[in-house]
């Protein structure tokens, strides 16, 4: 039986292994959130993507769209080095 698994790139559910990248079951992030060759895209991307879904399925305006992606991004274990190497380059 399949267990499903939270994309860490944008949150979202993956309840079968054809919702992860490539198909493989193994890949922490989902088809949204990766290029055709089950690479993770940019950060950027994600992010325009995740505000599209959300200014299309639930009709919200873009700046409530932004916010709400940038508010589970954040929280994703894979943008926690991006966020890590922010905060050194801030330090310097």
């Amino acid at each position: 039986m399949f267990r499903a698994k939270r994309c860490e790139s944008c949150g979202s559910m993956m309840y079968s292994a054809a919702q992860h990248a490539m198909g493989n079951a193994k890949s922490p992030y989902c088809i949204h959130c990766t290029t055709p060759d089950g690479k993770l895209k940019r950060k950027k991307e994600v992010a325009a993507d995740l505000v599209k879904h959300f200014m299309k399925a639930e009709g919200l305006a873009r700046e409530d769209a932004e916010y709400r992606a940038r508010r589970i991004m954040v929280k994703q274990p894979a943008w926690k080095k991006v966020r890590e190497a922010v905060i050194k380059t801030r330090r310097k």
